[in-house]
């Protein structure tokens, strides 16, 4: 079993299987049996996510769909990262616990997609999309001519302001699934919320 961050660990396991060998005990970030015993390997920092290559679709399944839709890795954890509920943060063990691509590297992603596939919407992969990250995308969006559609995950933001919706939209944001648990100010409190009942 590969836990948390699987980018080295996957690697190195099939560097084994091709080298002939096959010793998974020896891989950071893997839970594994070695006889009757259970080894797990404390996991190491994995890339950066701007270094991990494109993701890689199959044009013939995409020319399949009624309406194909690309996600791109935007973060991993989340920038608040506080409320006492969330088991995300659980996720990324041996690595910080909030990771993100900087605008340029995901644009240029979301550019690579469109001429190579042609598809124009996406789907922003995250927990949760930061406001000044948001509004860079777009505004890079809007400098390249992009014709895109996408959508994201948000939590309530007080810098989510109207101008920021407006670039969003501008540059082709539909929605956002916003997370809000309750209204009532003492359990917002309570978990660690970001937001009050007025912001919700």
């Amino acid at each position: 079993v590969v836990r948390f961050g699987g980018e080295r660990p996957l690697r190195e396991l099939v560097e084994q299987r091709r080298a002939g060998n096959w010793d998974p005990a020896k891989v950071p970030g893997v839970s594994c049996r070695e006889g009757t015993k259970t080894i797990h390997q404390a996991p190491e920092p994995v890339p950066t996510l701007d270094s991990i290559p494109y993701a890689e679709y199959d044009s013939e399944l995409l020319s399949h769909l009624v309406k194909p839709e690309i996600g791109i890795v935007q973060s991993r954890g989340c920038y608040w990262g506080k409320c006492a509920y969330c088991d995300y943060v659980e996720l990324y063990k041996g690595d910080r616990p909030f990771r993100t691509r900087i605008p340029e590297s995901f644009v240029d992603e979301m550019e690579h997609q469109v001429q190579k596939h042609g598809i124009d919407q996406f789907s922003v992969i995250n927990e949760s999309i930061a406001p000044p990250f948001a509004r860079k995308i777009s505004q890079l969006i809007l400098q390249r001519g992009l014709r895109v559609k996408w959508h994201s995950f948000a939590m309530v933001d007080r810098r989510f302001t109207p101008d920021v919706f407006e670039v969003m939209v501008r540059a082709g944001c539909e929605f956002l699934v916003i997370g809000a648990e309750t209204m009532t100010d003492r359990v917002l409190r309570l978990v660690q919320k970001a937001a009050t009942k007025e912001d919700n």
